[in-house]
């Protein structure tokens, strides 16, 4: 056992009751690092100023209000990030780079930073600022708001002593931002899935009898979901749930209804960790139709579940998405792909197949050997120093 131990500050931009990717990783690996006997703070911003969830946690929680104007909430990031981080061995960031990279400049401590997309991008194509594609977006310039986004990003990332991307894929992506490849290394993320999961009930796309699909996405339209709704459109006896909110919700919404799917499509809205694994492992098959992605750590959670995945080769997805064995890899924007594949699973040998391939691949997924290297890299850093 390690007998070194570290005080470590967690900045995040989001943590429960949010939810998404870091919402479901950051409260997680905190626990574990503070069982193995690290101090641990965390920093994020949030909708409200405290939550019961703070009560239970082994760390303590500073909550900086996400409602307010964007310049005090930097400032006051920046400040909480230097008051909290002057006791810190290494700050661990997780979101919020650029106000953790500002507040570093004064403390001047190791600086580990988690990346999982590419934010001048997913910022850029929001705003409506561009149409390029996540790789057009890598090379092309256009105007100059696009040029600061990407000289931001390119900055912050420098600054980090380390920055640890979930994908292969992802990685190589980062070092084109300018980041020595010393300094940038991937480890896939791993999820923790309880045994017990509650029941999930009046959910119309697990009540039919057909194949049951579900997606679990922020509503952006990177995620392709408008695709997977017209290819239904085709195929009878297919029920999906979709789950998450976001922009596009009310669009999406109107969508089904235009198209006639209003008995074969739910939309959840935005569920809990515990609710969201429930309805994943309700379901026959995991859907992912992303054009963009790091590597979504929803897919791991389907795959420990042991549900088979549906995914656009996109992005670290290969990575863990098998063609034929855990699941079915398709080409992005193809719906004609996208139907060949749901047919396929219409077959029940073919599911069971794939179902017993999810399972296997799923029990590799361990969190524990996640945090082993995390902790390392922490610990080689806070002893060596910032870079």
């Amino acid at each position: 056992m390690n007998e070194r131990k570290l005080s470590i500050l967690v900045v995040t931009g989001i943590y429960p009751p949010d939810v998404g990717g870091p919402a479901t990783f950051v409260p997680r690996i905190c626990r574990e690092l503070v069982s193995r006997g690290h101090r641990v703070e965390l920093i994020s911003l949030s909708d409200q100023p405290s939550s019961d969830l703070d009560q239970n946690a082994p760390y303590s929680i500073t909550r900086i209000r996400r409602g307010l104007p964007k310049p005090v909430r930097i400032v006051r990031t920046i400040w909480q990030v230097i008051g909290s981080g002057r006791s810190a061995d290494l700050l661990f960031v997780n979101g919020l780079p650029l106000e953790s990279a500002l507040a570093n400049l004064i403390l001047k401590r190791p600086l580990l930073m988690k990346v999982v997309g590419d934010y001048a991008w997913e910022r850029a194509t929001s705003r409506g600022w561009t149409n390029d594609g996540f790789e057009q977006f890598q090379e092309r310039r256009r105007g100059l708001r696009i040029a600061l986004l990407k000289r931001l990003r390119r900055w912050w990332t420098r600054r980090a002593s380390v920055v640890v991307a979930p994908s292969e894929y992802l990685r190589s992506i980062i070092v084109r931002w300018g980041v020595d490849t010393q300094r940038c290394i991937a480890i896939h993320n791993a999820p923790v899935v309880p045994e017990r999961l509650p029941k999930p009930v009046g959910v119309t796309g697990l009540q039919g009898t057909g194949l049951r699909m579900i997606t679990v996405a922020r509503l952006v339209s990177w995620k392709g979901i408008d695709g997977i709704l017209r290819v239904l459109m085709g195929i009878p006896d297919v029920y999906l749930t979709v789950v998450g909110d976001g922009p596009l919700d009310m669009s999406l919404r109107a969508l089904a209804s235009k198209l006639g799917l209003e008995n074969r499509v739910t939309f959840t809205g935005r569920r809990n960790s515990e609710d969201t694994l429930a309805l994943v492992r309700s379901s026959d098959v995991f859907v992912l139709n992303s054009t963009y992605e790091g590597l979504p750590h929803v897919i791991l959670e389907a795959l420990a579940l042991g549900v088979p995945v549906i995914a656009t080769a996109v992005g670290g997805t290969p990575e863990v998405v098998t063609n034929g064995e855990n699941g079915l890899s398709i080409p992005p924007a193809d719906d004609d792909a996208l139907a060949r594949a749901i047919v396929q699973l219409l077959q029940p040998d073919r599911l069971e197949a794939l179902r017993e391939g999810a399972r296997v691949s799923g029990a590799e997924l361990r969190f524990d050997r996640l945090v082993d290297r995390y902790e390392q890299l922490m610990l080689e850093l806070a002893y060596s120093g910032p870079a």
